[in-house]
């Protein structure tokens, strides 16, 4: 006995339903069959992957034992790099020390050039003075440049550069302009050091780069690019800021043009 006729509206919506839901859950069932199955293949490839990538390796380690060349590179890429981070901590101790350094420069109590020094150093003689605190500091700090920078370790300075950066130092019996200037020189040189050291850290993090011969000029090129961007960067924020009455007739006077 059926409690609903063939033909009851009612009973055709519940097995319309009942039918739907079957199909819902068998498709639902299917698209998870797939999921576990894409899952099994990406990881099976991603398995494959990291065992062609260890074969390599023991394939690359093989060749860099039997290869005098790749050895060579890669031992001279080693020390170069080694070098090149401990210039860098040297570097920045050094910029660290050179605080007042400029402030030293500028503050008058550095001899300078000319008749005027002449007379200074006159009367300093007479009242039994040699030298000022702010003179010790520059060197102080200059020793100490001479020391670091003719003993690089990673990429080295040329010899008529490093004796103009020799000659070029701030001291005692140089203008304060030439100071400033030598003073700017000296900071640039210490900065190119610690850019060096960043490249390198960016390079290094590919696979086989020290086994690139072209290493040491990849550092220089983008070490150059990214001083740049630094010596520009530094140039806009030099620039006087434009206040809120300025930009008004800045604005103003486009407006009318």
């Amino acid at each position: 006995m059926t409690i609903f006729p063939s033909n009851d509206p009612l009973e055709a919506f519940l097995r319309g339903f009942a039918g739907a839901f079957q199909q819902a859950q068998e498709r639902k069932a299917g698209e998870a069959k797939e999921e576990r199955q894409f899952a099994r293949q990406k990881e099976l490839q991603q398995s494959a992957f990291e065992q062609q990538k260890d074969l390599i390796r023991e394939r690359t380690k093989a060749q860099e034992k039997t290869d005098p060349e790749i050895k060579q590179t890669i031992n001279a890429n080693k020390k170069l790099i080694s070098g090149i981070r401990s210039d860098a901590k040297k570097a920045k101790s050094l910029l660290r020390e050179s605080e007042g350094v400029e402030s030293a420069i500028t503050s008058g109590n550095v001899l300078g050039e000319g008749a005027g020094a002449l007379a200074r150093s006159a009367f300093r003689w007479i009242k039994g003075q040699t030298t000022t605190k702010d003179e010790q500091r520059l060197d102080t700090v200059r020793k100490r440049s001479l020391i670091e920078l003719g003993d690089t370790k990673g990429i080295r300075l040329t010899d008529a550069k490093l004796r103009l950066l020799e000659e070029s130092l701030f001291k005692k019996g140089k203008s304060e302009e030439a100071n400033l200037e030598a003073y700017r020189i000296w900071k640039d040189t210490l900065q190119e050091r610690i850019i060096y050291a960043d490249v390198v850290n960016e390079l290094t993090q590919e696979e086989n780069a020290f086994r690139d011969p072209a290493l040491e000029q990849k550092i220089l090129d983008l070490t150059a690019e990214r001083f740049a961007e630094l010596k520009q960067q530094e140039a806009l924020e030099k620039q006087p800021k434009e206040s809120p009455e300025e930009r008004r007739k800045r604005l103003q006077s486009v407006l009318k043009g």
